[in-house]
């Protein structure tokens, strides 16, 4: 019978794998890693990891629509979570950034910077309308 302890070694190798994988320039190899894995019974921190992963992925494959509806499912997953929905908002922000679309960007950062109570979010959030200038 698996313990909680077992699923977060099994989140954590599958984070780690598909980690390795994105950094060694394979993505492909680092979805297919990700391929059919879900850490949301493990709580909105352990899944909003893994799906923020997967999101980058996505973003590395150019495959934007998928990454954007990854976000979108993680956000009505977890509505009530800052740790889900300023993360899952930072992400947005950089896909946008990555599409060349830096207007949406911005004001996708700005309305989470109006929000985010979160002082290491809110420093991350500021850092992205900086650089998004």
């Amino acid at each position: 019978m698996e313990t909680a302890d077992d699923n977060e070694v099994l989140a954590q190798y599958h984070i780690q794998l598909a980690q390795l994988l994105l950094s060694d320039e394979q993505p492909e190899k680092a979805l297919a890693s990700l391929e059919k894995y879900s850490a949301q019974d493990l709580g909105p921190g352990w899944d909003m990891t893994v799906e923020e992963l997967r999101v980058q992925i996505y973003g590395k494959l150019e495959q934007f629509d998928l990454a954007h509806q990854q976000l979108i499912q993680l956000e009505n997953r977890w509505p009530n979570e800052e740790q889900v929905q300023i993360p899952s908002a930072i992400a947005k922000v950089q896909l946008l950034q990555q599409e060349g679309d830096i207007s949406k960007a911005q004001m996708v950062a700005q309305a989470s910077l109006e929000l985010v109570e979160d002082p290491v979010y809110k420093a991350q959030l500021d850092e992205l309308l900086v650089a998004l200038q």
